[in-house]
């Protein structure tokens, strides 16, 4: 006879006795006794932040059981924790959450048992509401709020929709105090800020603040040559504002001066042609930022493009010298031998763009000399060449009859005093000598035979550049 005392699951198998050689075979099951509660759960009421500890204990020793709450599982977590001792098995719940409230449960194979269990929340009261808060368009706003308890569990939500966690949007919480920091933030941010948690809630109103116009793109100190074109330019923050300008203390308005020039963010002040006097202090102002430049007008570096020829003319031409610069609006000056050149009558002073002419009509010989053209830094000079014309006879010789042992005179007259003529008898000069005597006074030329002899009868010849006059002597005898 075979006696197993206190079976367990474990003794399960085939059992074999062996006899002079002949063996008996019979099988042994075992069945696992039925566990069972004998002390179950019963209902707890607790505080949040207190400890529980939710105890049953089994009709034998084992880990056949199983937690749920309201039906679901309860896994091990910070807070909760399972322990086995022999028949006795509890659950520990420490820092009780109001969360933690519900149906709990106990389950093995052939029993379980349930119980409630009642959290009463904790008072929490708002030491530190949140404030309404005012921020410029690109700012960081941050809300601040304190509790009476440390790690409050809450949400936060703006215009009533969830915020969560991003990069433009910070939620911390630091024992009491609970953050809110919403970074890049933009007009349509502006709304209703809350933090709500079961026992309470606060909320302030964000308002997001047009940012102010400030100056992107400073004024830039200029130098530039008289008569330039300028534009002083300066770039701000945003279109469709209003700037001042300002030259010195003066303020600048539009006009054929001073034209003010707005494109989108970019504001102007454009001289069309700048002047020595419109050299100062710049500044363009908006709202409370201000941006300054220095303009300086400096004396233009007019160069000839085209300089003065050279003229050769006879007198009583006309003739025009030609002087082309680089720069148009230049203020010039004609000399003629140093002399100032105005216009007057027989002379003209004109200029179109950068060509600039002075003309002389019908010139005379004292109109040659050096022509000297001015145009600020610029000289350029050449020279005029005034030829006299030939001279020509305007009173012709005449035929003369004299007396012989008396006196002959031939007169004729040239175009001009200064020049020079000979006089001929036949051909043979002849010079002032002890009957002849050749006499210029102006342009009346004469020639005095004393006394006529039968001899000077013949053609007498006056001869000046390309003309000449002739006329006949007869010679009467004397009785």
């Amino acid at each position: 006879m075979l006696t197993i005392h206190e079976t367990t699951v474990n003794d399960t198998g085939e059992i074999t006795v062996m006899c002079d050689g002949v063996d008996s075979h019979a099988y042994l099951r075992i069945e696992e006794a039925p566990v069972t509660f004998e002390r179950r759960l019963e209902p707890i009421a607790a505080k949040e932040g207190d400890t529980v500890h939710l105890r049953v204990q089994l009709s034998r020793p084992g880990n056949h059981v199983i937690w749920t709450r309201n039906g679901s599982p309860v896994l091990p977590m910070e807070h909760l924790s399972m322990e086995i001792d022999g028949r006795e098995v509890c659950l520990n719940i420490r820092q009780l959450i109001f969360e933690d409230r519900g149906i709990y449960a106990c389950e093995t194979n052939h029993d379980h048992t349930r119980a409630r269990l009642s959290v009463e929340p904790l008072l929490i009261l708002l030491v530190k509401p949140l404030a309404p808060l005012e921020i410029c368009e690109h700012g960081t706003a941050c809300f601040h709020l304190k509790l009476s308890h440390a790690d409050v569990a809450g949400h936060w939500l703006k215009n009533g929709r969830l915020l969560e966690p991003s990069n433009t949007c910070l939620i911390a919480m630091s024992e009491t105090t609970h953050s809110l920091a919403l970074s890049d933030i933009r007009q349509s941010d502006s709304g209703s800020i809350m933090f709500t948690t079961e026992m309470l809630q606060t909320s302030a109103y964000l308002t997001v603040l047009e940012p102010p116009v400030h100056i992107l793109r400073p004024l830039q100190n200029l130098e530039v040559p008289e008569k330039s074109r300028v534009l002083l330019e300066c770039e701000v923050s945003k279109e469709l504002v209003d700037v001042d300008w300002f030259k010195g203390d003066e303020k600048l308005h539009h006009g054929e001066k001073f034209r003010l020039l707005i494109q989108g963010q970019r504001h102007c002040v454009l001289l069309p042609r700048c002047e020595y006097t419109d050299a100062g202090t710049y500044k363009c102002r908006v709202g409370e930022f201000e941006t300054s430049a220095q303009l300086i007008v400096r004396a233009r570096d007019v160069s000839i493009v085209r300089g003065l020829e050279p003229v050769d003319i006879a007198e009583g031409e006309s003739v025009t010298f030609s002087c082309e610069i680089s720069d148009d609006d230049v203020k010039v000056t004609w000399f003629q031998n140093d002399k100032r050149v105005k216009t007057r009558e027989g002379v003209r002073i004109r200029h179109q763009g950068t060509l600039h002419t002075l003309t002389f009509y019908s010139v005379t010989a004292e109109d040659a000399g050096e022509i000297t053209f001015v145009a600020e830094n610029a000289t350029f000079s050449t020279w005029l060449t005034v030829r006299e014309p030939p001279a020509h006879f305007t009173k012709q010789l005449r035929d003369k009859m004299a007396l012989e042992g008396r006196r002959a005179v031939f007169e004729c007259r040239v175009s001009r005093a200064n020049a020079a003529v000979q006089w001929f008898c036949d051909e043979t000069e002849i010079h002032t000598g002890d009957r002849f005597e050749v006499r210029s006074i102006d342009v009346i030329h004469t020639l005095v035979i004393h006394p006529v002899t039968i001899e000077d009868e013949g053609s007498y010849t006056c001869e000046t550049d390309g003309d000449c006059t002739e006329a006949r002597l007869l010679v009467e005898p004397a009785d």
